[in-house]
């Protein structure tokens, strides 16, 4: 009985910290936003003293990956589509969070883009690390796309 207790912990804390793709107001509805900018140093601070100095090429291509992802998907952008983005990610690059808010986007492809991102996040790494835990946040357009 010990050992499936501690399975059972073991399983959950560790789906606890999984990645996780949200909506920022799915984030506001589990009370993790806005309290975790307490938690993750910003990548874009006004004061130098507090911003994380990280180089803002891997963000861009992890964008460019998970465009790619996505029409290997068979997903794509019926227009240009903009999208304001939070991105949380561990001192070994590991995406923790990734908050996104769109202003008009149908509650389907919403979903479908939640569940194709969480797909991608779940193993991705960010190619950098950090001394402490980094967000980044940005407004993205997803460029309009055909097959």
């Amino acid at each position: 009985m010990k050992t499936i207790v501690t399975l059972f912990l073991v399983l959950t804390g560790s789906l606890a910290i999984a990645q996780q793709a949200m909506s920022i107001d799915e984030a506001r509805e589990k009370e993790i936003y806005p309290a975790i900018n307490d938690e993750y140093k910003s990548t874009r601070n006004t004061n130098v003293n507090e911003a994380v100095n990280k180089k803002y090429g891997v963000y861009t291509s992890f964008l460019s990956g998970f465009t790619t992802f996505l029409s290997h998907n068979d997903f794509y952008w019926a227009e240009n589509t903009r999208c304001s983005t939070c991105i949380y990610v561990g001192t070994d690059g590991t995406i923790k969070y990734f908050l996104y808010d769109f202003k008009n986007l149908s509650p389907e492809k919403e979903e479908r883009f939640k569940m194709f991102l969480n797909d991608y996040i779940k193993e991705y790494k960010l190619g950098t690390t950090a001394d402490e835990k980094f967000s980044h946040c940005r407004s993205v357009i997803f460029a309009k796309s055909t097959k």
